[in-house]
Protein backbone atom coordinates (compact mmCIF):
# COMPACT_ATOMS: atom_id res chain seq x y z
CA UNK A 1 0.00 0.00 0.00
CA UNK A 2 1.33 3.12 -1.30
CA UNK A 3 -0.18 6.75 0.21
CA UNK A 4 -0.28 10.10 -2.26
CA UNK A 5 -0.76 13.57 -0.85
CA UNK A 6 -2.40 16.21 -3.22
CA UNK A 7 0.78 17.74 -3.92
CA UNK A 8 1.63 14.40 -5.67
CA UNK A 9 4.44 13.16 -3.41
CA UNK A 10 4.23 9.20 -2.78
CA UNK A 11 5.38 7.34 0.52
CA UNK A 12 6.95 4.40 0.99
CA UNK A 13 5.45 0.95 0.70
CA UNK A 14 3.68 -0.32 4.09
CA UNK A 15 5.14 -3.75 5.40
CA UNK A 16 2.88 -6.47 3.50
CA UNK A 17 0.07 -7.91 5.11
CA UNK A 18 -1.01 -11.23 3.79
CA UNK A 19 -4.40 -13.07 3.91
CA UNK A 20 -4.79 -16.47 3.29
CA UNK A 21 -8.28 -17.35 1.90
CA UNK A 22 -9.57 -20.75 3.33
CA UNK A 23 -13.08 -21.74 2.28
CA UNK A 24 -12.27 -25.56 2.40
CA UNK A 25 -13.91 -27.69 5.36
CA UNK A 26 -11.58 -29.77 7.24
CA UNK A 27 -12.50 -34.05 6.37
CA UNK A 28 -15.38 -35.08 8.19
CA UNK A 29 -13.47 -36.36 11.83
CA UNK A 30 -13.36 -39.36 12.96
CA UNK A 31 -13.80 -40.53 17.27
CA UNK A 32 -10.61 -42.26 17.63
CA UNK A 33 -11.36 -44.13 21.37
CA UNK A 34 -12.96 -43.70 24.52
CA UNK A 35 -11.02 -45.11 27.66
CA UNK A 36 -12.64 -45.30 31.03
CA UNK A 37 -10.09 -46.23 34.88
CA UNK A 38 -9.63 -50.02 33.28
CA UNK A 39 -8.67 -49.46 29.73
CA UNK A 40 -10.55 -48.89 26.13
CA UNK A 41 -14.53 -48.94 26.34
CA UNK A 42 -15.53 -50.15 22.12
CA UNK A 43 -18.80 -48.45 20.86
CA UNK A 44 -21.42 -49.98 22.43
CA UNK A 45 -20.26 -51.23 25.19
CA UNK A 46 -20.68 -50.33 29.20
CA UNK A 47 -18.45 -48.27 31.29
CA UNK A 48 -18.94 -47.34 35.73
CA UNK A 49 -16.72 -44.14 35.12
CA UNK A 50 -19.30 -41.50 34.44
CA UNK A 51 -15.96 -38.96 32.87
CA UNK A 52 -14.46 -41.66 30.75
CA UNK A 53 -11.99 -39.37 28.37
CA UNK A 54 -12.52 -39.05 24.53
CA UNK A 55 -9.58 -38.05 22.16
CA UNK A 56 -8.37 -38.30 18.64
CA UNK A 57 -5.74 -36.86 16.27
CA UNK A 58 -5.66 -34.49 13.43
CA UNK A 59 -4.56 -31.14 12.11
CA UNK A 60 -2.68 -29.65 15.08
CA UNK A 61 -4.10 -26.22 15.89
CA UNK A 62 -7.66 -27.06 14.83
CA UNK A 63 -11.10 -26.97 17.54
CA UNK A 64 -12.69 -30.31 18.55
CA UNK A 65 -16.01 -29.66 19.68
CA UNK A 66 -17.37 -32.94 21.52
CA UNK A 67 -21.29 -33.59 21.09
CA UNK A 68 -23.27 -35.86 23.98
CA UNK A 69 -27.09 -36.54 22.25
CA UNK A 70 -26.84 -33.89 20.40
CA UNK A 71 -25.74 -31.80 22.86
CA UNK A 72 -21.81 -29.65 22.95
CA UNK A 73 -20.41 -30.17 26.16
CA UNK A 74 -17.06 -29.22 25.61
CA UNK A 75 -14.45 -27.76 23.34
CA UNK A 76 -10.55 -28.93 23.11
CA UNK A 77 -7.15 -27.41 20.78
CA UNK A 78 -5.67 -29.99 19.12
CA UNK A 79 -1.98 -30.18 20.85
CA UNK A 80 1.37 -29.69 18.21
CA UNK A 81 1.66 -33.47 18.31
CA UNK A 82 -1.85 -33.58 16.38
CA UNK A 83 -3.41 -35.31 19.54
CA UNK A 84 -6.30 -34.71 21.55
CA UNK A 85 -8.55 -35.51 24.34
CA UNK A 86 -11.12 -34.50 26.43
CA UNK A 87 -12.76 -35.79 29.96
CA UNK A 88 -16.21 -34.04 31.02
CA UNK A 89 -16.14 -31.49 33.87
CA UNK A 90 -19.36 -32.98 34.96
CA UNK A 91 -20.23 -36.75 35.65
CA UNK A 92 -22.75 -38.01 32.59
CA UNK A 93 -25.72 -39.47 33.46
CA UNK A 94 -27.12 -43.17 33.44
CA UNK A 95 -27.53 -44.51 30.56
CA UNK A 96 -26.74 -44.02 26.48
CA UNK A 97 -24.54 -41.65 25.38
CA UNK A 98 -23.86 -40.61 21.56
CA UNK A 99 -20.95 -38.95 21.11
CA UNK A 100 -19.94 -37.14 17.82
CA UNK A 101 -16.78 -34.67 17.40
CA UNK A 102 -16.83 -31.90 15.03
CA UNK A 103 -13.61 -29.94 13.85
CA UNK A 104 -13.40 -26.30 12.94
CA UNK A 105 -10.07 -25.21 11.43
CA UNK A 106 -8.55 -21.81 12.30
CA UNK A 107 -10.79 -20.03 9.21
CA UNK A 108 -13.63 -20.75 11.07
CA UNK A 109 -14.83 -23.84 8.62
CA UNK A 110 -16.27 -26.78 10.60
CA UNK A 111 -16.42 -30.35 9.64
CA UNK A 112 -19.23 -32.02 9.17
CA UNK A 113 -19.65 -34.60 11.87
CA UNK A 114 -17.96 -37.90 13.02
CA UNK A 115 -19.77 -40.48 13.02
CA UNK A 116 -21.22 -41.80 16.37
CA UNK A 117 -19.45 -43.29 19.04
CA UNK A 118 -22.49 -44.99 22.08
CA UNK A 119 -20.88 -45.61 25.01
CA UNK A 120 -23.88 -46.77 28.05
CA UNK A 121 -22.81 -45.46 31.43
CA UNK A 122 -24.07 -47.95 34.49
CA UNK A 123 -23.09 -47.37 37.64
CA UNK A 124 -25.67 -49.88 39.28
CA UNK A 125 -24.29 -52.89 40.88
CA UNK A 126 -26.10 -55.99 40.07
CA UNK A 127 -28.41 -57.68 42.60
CA UNK A 128 -27.39 -60.15 45.37
CA UNK A 129 -26.66 -63.63 43.85
CA UNK A 130 -26.79 -66.81 45.20
CA UNK A 131 -25.26 -69.98 45.27
CA UNK A 132 -28.22 -72.83 45.31
CA UNK A 133 -26.11 -75.93 45.26
CA UNK A 134 -22.75 -77.75 45.75
CA UNK A 135 -22.37 -81.42 43.48
CA UNK A 136 -20.62 -84.37 44.75
CA UNK A 137 -19.55 -86.50 41.20
CA UNK A 138 -16.73 -87.86 43.33
CA UNK A 139 -16.83 -91.46 44.77
CA UNK A 140 -19.88 -93.69 45.60
CA UNK A 141 -21.53 -91.45 47.11
CA UNK A 142 -22.77 -89.01 44.72
CA UNK A 143 -25.12 -85.89 45.04
CA UNK A 144 -26.14 -82.47 46.06
CA UNK A 145 -24.68 -81.49 49.24
CA UNK A 146 -26.48 -79.83 51.60
CA UNK A 147 -24.71 -76.78 54.00
CA UNK A 148 -22.31 -78.37 56.15
CA UNK A 149 -21.81 -81.63 54.36
CA UNK A 150 -18.91 -83.71 54.05
CA UNK A 151 -17.95 -84.90 51.02
CA UNK A 152 -14.61 -86.81 49.34
CA UNK A 153 -14.88 -84.34 46.02
CA UNK A 154 -12.40 -81.86 45.88
CA UNK A 155 -13.20 -80.60 43.29
CA UNK A 156 -17.49 -80.08 43.81
CA UNK A 157 -19.65 -78.11 41.83
CA UNK A 158 -21.59 -74.96 42.46
CA UNK A 159 -24.80 -74.00 40.92
CA UNK A 160 -26.44 -70.04 41.73
CA UNK A 161 -28.20 -67.58 40.75
CA UNK A 162 -26.74 -63.82 39.29
CA UNK A 163 -27.15 -61.47 37.18
CA UNK A 164 -28.07 -62.62 33.16
CA UNK A 165 -25.15 -62.68 31.03
CA UNK A 166 -22.92 -61.42 33.40
CA UNK A 167 -19.64 -62.99 35.39
CA UNK A 168 -19.53 -63.78 38.85
CA UNK A 169 -16.10 -63.96 40.78
CA UNK A 170 -15.78 -67.40 43.07
CA UNK A 171 -14.60 -67.08 47.35
CA UNK A 172 -13.45 -70.19 48.96
CA UNK A 173 -12.84 -68.84 52.73
CA UNK A 174 -12.43 -65.20 51.10
CA UNK A 175 -9.63 -65.57 48.52
CA UNK A 176 -10.95 -65.86 45.00
CA UNK A 177 -10.50 -69.16 43.44
CA UNK A 178 -12.35 -68.58 40.20
CA UNK A 179 -15.03 -66.54 37.98
CA UNK A 180 -17.48 -67.82 35.65
CA UNK A 181 -19.98 -67.06 33.46
CA UNK A 182 -23.44 -65.98 33.81
CA UNK A 183 -26.12 -67.57 31.23
CA UNK A 184 -28.88 -65.96 29.35
CA UNK A 185 -31.44 -67.27 32.21
CA UNK A 186 -29.22 -66.09 34.90
CA UNK A 187 -27.44 -69.81 35.70
CA UNK A 188 -23.93 -69.87 36.90
CA UNK A 189 -21.75 -73.73 37.48
CA UNK A 190 -18.19 -73.29 38.31
CA UNK A 191 -15.81 -76.38 39.46
CA UNK A 192 -12.38 -75.41 40.67
CA UNK A 193 -9.73 -76.53 38.59
CA UNK A 194 -7.29 -77.24 41.08
CA UNK A 195 -8.54 -79.64 44.35
CA UNK A 196 -8.93 -77.99 47.32
CA UNK A 197 -7.27 -78.96 50.43
CA UNK A 198 -8.86 -80.59 53.11
CA UNK A 199 -10.97 -79.20 55.70
CA UNK A 200 -13.94 -76.50 55.68
CA UNK A 201 -14.61 -74.59 52.81
CA UNK A 202 -16.73 -71.85 52.73
CA UNK A 203 -17.78 -70.57 49.31
CA UNK A 204 -19.46 -66.91 48.35
CA UNK A 205 -20.19 -65.27 44.69
CA UNK A 206 -19.88 -61.80 43.97
CA UNK A 207 -21.42 -61.03 40.89
CA UNK A 208 -19.89 -58.37 38.46
CA UNK A 209 -21.79 -57.01 35.38
CA UNK A 210 -20.23 -55.90 32.05
CA UNK A 211 -19.89 -52.26 33.13
CA UNK A 212 -17.67 -53.68 35.93
CA UNK A 213 -19.89 -53.03 38.85
CA UNK A 214 -19.97 -55.37 41.93
CA UNK A 215 -22.85 -56.74 43.93
CA UNK A 216 -22.66 -57.35 47.49
CA UNK A 217 -21.54 -61.24 48.06
CA UNK A 218 -23.71 -64.22 48.48
CA UNK A 219 -24.27 -65.69 51.64
CA UNK A 220 -21.73 -68.42 52.71
CA UNK A 221 -22.59 -71.98 51.60
CA UNK A 222 -20.13 -74.66 53.42
CA UNK A 223 -18.80 -77.88 52.93
CA UNK A 224 -16.43 -79.99 54.68
CA UNK A 225 -13.96 -81.94 51.97
CA UNK A 226 -12.61 -84.89 53.48
CA UNK A 227 -10.56 -87.32 51.11
CA UNK A 228 -8.85 -89.53 54.06
CA UNK A 229 -9.76 -92.56 54.59
CA UNK A 230 -10.14 -94.08 57.77
CA UNK A 231 -8.08 -95.89 59.66
CA UNK A 232 -7.77 -99.98 58.97
CA UNK A 233 -10.42 -100.88 61.91
CA UNK A 234 -9.51 -104.36 63.95
CA UNK A 235 -11.39 -106.88 65.99
CA UNK A 236 -10.25 -107.39 69.78
CA UNK A 237 -12.80 -109.27 71.39
CA UNK A 238 -15.67 -111.84 70.52
CA UNK A 239 -17.54 -112.51 72.96
CA UNK A 240 -20.35 -115.59 73.71
CA UNK A 241 -23.16 -115.19 75.99
CA UNK A 242 -25.81 -117.90 74.98
CA UNK A 243 -25.69 -122.00 76.80
CA UNK A 244 -23.46 -123.08 79.46
CA UNK A 245 -20.30 -122.14 78.23
CA UNK A 246 -19.90 -118.37 77.62
CA UNK A 247 -17.16 -115.80 77.62
CA UNK A 248 -14.21 -115.10 75.39
CA UNK A 249 -14.05 -117.03 72.31
CA UNK A 250 -10.25 -117.44 70.78
CA UNK A 251 -9.66 -116.50 67.32
CA UNK A 252 -10.24 -119.59 65.16
CA UNK A 253 -12.89 -120.95 68.15
CA UNK A 254 -16.01 -121.89 68.23
CA UNK A 255 -19.64 -120.85 69.79
CA UNK A 256 -23.43 -121.76 69.88
CA UNK A 257 -23.80 -117.96 70.01
CA UNK A 258 -25.38 -117.00 66.96
CA UNK A 259 -25.00 -113.46 67.62
CA UNK A 260 -21.91 -112.81 69.71
CA UNK A 261 -20.90 -109.34 70.22
CA UNK A 262 -17.68 -108.05 68.99
CA UNK A 263 -15.62 -104.93 70.25
CA UNK A 264 -12.80 -103.48 68.52
CA UNK A 265 -11.39 -100.36 66.80
CA UNK A 266 -11.90 -98.09 64.42
CA UNK A 267 -12.23 -94.35 63.11
CA UNK A 268 -14.35 -92.11 65.58
CA UNK A 269 -17.42 -91.13 63.98
CA UNK A 270 -17.55 -93.51 61.38
CA UNK A 271 -19.19 -96.93 60.39
CA UNK A 272 -17.81 -100.41 60.52
CA UNK A 273 -18.84 -102.86 58.55
CA UNK A 274 -18.58 -107.05 59.86
CA UNK A 275 -18.24 -109.32 56.86
CA UNK A 276 -18.71 -113.31 56.80
CA UNK A 277 -18.58 -113.46 52.92
CA UNK A 278 -21.85 -110.97 53.26
CA UNK A 279 -22.61 -108.23 55.41
CA UNK A 280 -23.68 -109.74 58.76
CA UNK A 281 -23.90 -106.50 61.21
CA UNK A 282 -22.95 -103.00 61.49
CA UNK A 283 -21.54 -100.95 64.05
CA UNK A 284 -20.44 -97.44 64.82
CA UNK A 285 -17.06 -96.70 66.05
CA UNK A 286 -15.98 -95.42 69.36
Amino acid sequence: MVSEDKAGNKSEPSVGYVVIVDRFAPEKPSMGGVSDEQGPVASGERTDDTQPTLSGERNPGDTVTIIDNGNVIGEVQIGEDGKWEFTPEAPLAEGEHVFEVVITDPAGNASEPSDEYVLIVDTTPPGKPGIESVFDDQGSKQSNLLAGDTTDDAKPTLGGKAEANSEVVIFDNGVEIGRAPVDAAGNLSFTPDVALAEGEHSFTVVNEDKAGNASEPSDEYVVIIDTTAPIKPGIDAVTDDVGDLQGPVGDGGSTDDTAPTLTGRGGRQHHTYLRQCWLVGQCRGG
